[in-house]
């Protein structure tokens, strides 16, 4: 058996029953001797990097036309961020690295010189359009060596021709390269353009917070200009981001800040606390400066909304709306739907202990399993997650996870009324900022317009949820072009 045989042989052993199996491969246009070191896709792999086209690749720009630096990414770097993300994904799934690597290398050989302003030209000026995944696939196929082609498998041809487009990938590791090409460029694109000077990371907040008014951005303008934010990692500093003062100064917020769209997210959210914090101080003696548990997450979830919101005005692509799209709906599922589920099994595990039973990790581990059997219905079931409330800290402080929902419910209302009642929310909603505990908690939310003694905003709430999770379908189905999310 030689060293091609045993990764073969591995293969069966390590890889996802769904993975690609070099040794199955559909093979080439042309047959060739099998190698007795490399698999058919590390061959693959081989031939694109050793390729003219691959090296032309470091002097096509990814997003700006003629950038003066050596830090912008290029169509090179951008092909190698895919390969590393995609096959992370692989790994993690225990698909076909080497054939997920293939595809992720060669998947722009075919992309025009000025990023994409330069394909929309080409695509304008020829009567039968230019599409760069197309062109990648025909570089492979028919221009490299003097019109012989690379003389690739099928596999890891149809990869690169499927890395977008209407056509769907007929691999699941063609797939980790779509959807690592897609998180690669949406995230590099803002941090070059942070880079540039075309974004600030301390701006992006306030100019996505403009409907919350003048006021408003008055306070985040001067929390930048005072760096009231320390936003990047340093020695010693704790992990996560957090906002803290007291009442006689302005409040802190700590963060470790990496230029995409979770860590602005995150900015947002600690100045939603900070202002929260700012407007209470300034409105209420200290005896009634804090406010409740039950507020908390309203003010940071608000900017959250908020950001979203705006820059889904300002990017109407179909590609970056379900980018958005899927990012505000994950934070229904991980805020409203999961945090009701703890809630549930926090509200169980106290009934268990007022009855006298047992709490022991056999009997919670069978309720929080049976728990995530019911919410997750139509999911695969992990036996291991039964153990997973033994890590969630927030159950070791009673009656606190229900809050993110009706927090999350109560924020997705105040910041749609804001958006389309404008200033007049605007000022209900400062009321409700700068309330403090003057007035309990329920009341402080009914000075904003919402009113959690109803189940009316919990409601709401799920069927924005509906409407938002339909978008993001009908999105889904143009982006694949098949008429299936």
């Amino acid at each position: 058996m030689n060293i091609r045989q045993r990764i073969e042989q591995q293969e069966y052993l390590l890889l996802a029953p769904w993975a690609t199996r070099s040794a199955e491969s559909a093979g080439r246009e042309r047959d060739i001797s099998p190698c007795d070191l490399r698999t058919d896709f590390q061959r693959d792999r081989d031939r694109i990097i050793h390729c003219k086209a691959f090296r032309r690749l470091k002097f096509k720009t990814q997003v700006f036309l003629s950038p003066e630096g050596d830090h912008y990414r290029t169509r090179l770097t951008h092909t190698l961020e895919v390969a590393q993300v995609a096959r992370t994904i692989a790994r993690a799934l225990r698909l076909n690295e080497d054939l997920t690597e293939a595809i992720a290398l060669g998947h722009d050989l075919g992309h025009t010189p000025y990023g994409h302003i330069g394909e929309r030209t080409l695509n304008a000026l020829l009567p039968e359009g230019f599409r760069h995944n197309e062109q990648s696939l025909r570089v492979v196929e028919r221009l490299e060596n003097n019109g012989s082609g690379l003389n690739l498998t099928k596999e890891v041809r149809h990869g690169i021709l499927t890395h977008s487009g209407s056509v769907q990938p007929a691999t699941p590791e063609a797939e980790c390269v779509r959807r690592a090409d897609r998180i690669a460029y949406l995230n590099h694109d803002l941090d070059d353009a942070v880079r540039s000077g075309i974004l600030r990371p301390d701006a992006i907040p306030p100019d996505c917070l403009k409907v919350l008014g003048e006021e408003y951005g008055e306070v985040l303008r001067k929390a930048l200009e005072e760096r009231w934010i320390d936003p990047y990692e340093n020695e010693g500093k704790s992990s996560g981001a957090y906002s803290w003062g007291t009442y006689d100064s302005h409040p802190y917020v700590l963060t470790n800040y990496k230029e995409d769209l979770d860590h602005l997210q995150t900015v947002a959210h600690e100045m939603g606390h900070s202002l929260h914090t700012w407007y209470s101080g300034k409105n209420q003696p200290y005896s009634k400066s804090g406010y409740s548990l039950f507020v908390a997450e309203v003010a940071s979830t608000v900017n959250e909304v908020l950001v979203l919101r705006e820059l889904m005005d300002r990017y109407p692509q179909d590609e970056a709306q379900a980018y958005l799209l899927y990012n505000l709906l994950d934070s229904f599922r991980s805020t409203v739907f999961r945090q009701t589920m703890f809630a549930e099994f926090e509200k169980n595990a106290h009934a268990m202990a007022e009855k006298g039973e047992p709490l022991t990790a056999e009997t919670l581990n069978e309720m929080y399993g049976a728990l995530n059997k019911k919410y997750y219905a139509n999911l695969e079931y992990d036996e291991l997650i039964a153990c997973e409330w033994m890590r969630i800290p927030h159950f070791y402080r009673c009656f606190y996870v229900y809050k993110y929902a009706t927090g999350f419910s109560a924020a997705m209302a105040i910041a749609g009324k804001i958006r389309k009642e404008g200033q007049k929310a605007v000022e209900d909603y400062k009321k409700f900022l700068s309330a403090g505990c003057s007035v309990y908690p329920i009341d402080a939310l009914k000075l904003a317009g919402v009113d959690l003694s109803r189940p009316d905003t919990v409601n709401a709430a799920l069927n924005e949820f509906e409407e938002l999770l339909d978008r993001y379908e009908e999105v889904c189905k143009r982006i694949n072009g098949t008429g299936k999310a």
